[in-house]
């Protein structure tokens, strides 16, 4: 169970845990399955983020944020901004497309735009802008 928690925080999906651990995604989703119920969680990203969350209370915050790493945010407009700070919050493209009142088709393509500009993935983007958030920062 130990090896499956170090594996969302280094690669958080399904296939890319899969493949890390060498067991089937059958496996890893009833790995999952039960992380989920333990730590009162309903999504990969809120289970990341709880463990992460974790990881930086065991060391100093300051050190782990790069500012290169907040570089990758700022490159965004304010609309991106505030899917990101949902995002951030554990939001699938669904709940945020009904907070900011757009379709969720919109979401999912802003979404893809904010990869492309950033290089980051959904779940990278949530902790950086969790990192942020944990700092006070914009």
């Amino acid at each position: 169970m130990k090896k499956v928690r170090d594996a969302i925080t280094q690669h958080p999906s399904r296939q890319k845990i899969a493949s890390t651990l060498n067991i089937s995604p059958k496996k890893v989703g009833w790995y999952l399955s039960r992380l989920y119920a333990r730590y009162k969680v309903h999504s990969l990203v809120e289970m990341a983020l709880l463990l992460y969350d974790r990881e930086l209370n065991d060391r100093n915050r300051k050190q782990l944020l790069i500012e290169e790493q907040y570089r990758q945010l700022d490159v965004l407009s304010p609309s991106e901004r505030a899917i990101v700070e949902l995002l951030r919050k554990g939001m699938s493209n669904r709940r945020i497309a009904e907070q900011l009142r757009r379709s969720p088709k919109g979401i999912r393509s802003q979404m893809w735009t904010i990869g492309k500009k950033t290089g980051l993935s959904r779940v990278e983007l949530a902790f950086l802008a969790h990192q942020r958030f944990l700092l006070g920062q914009p």
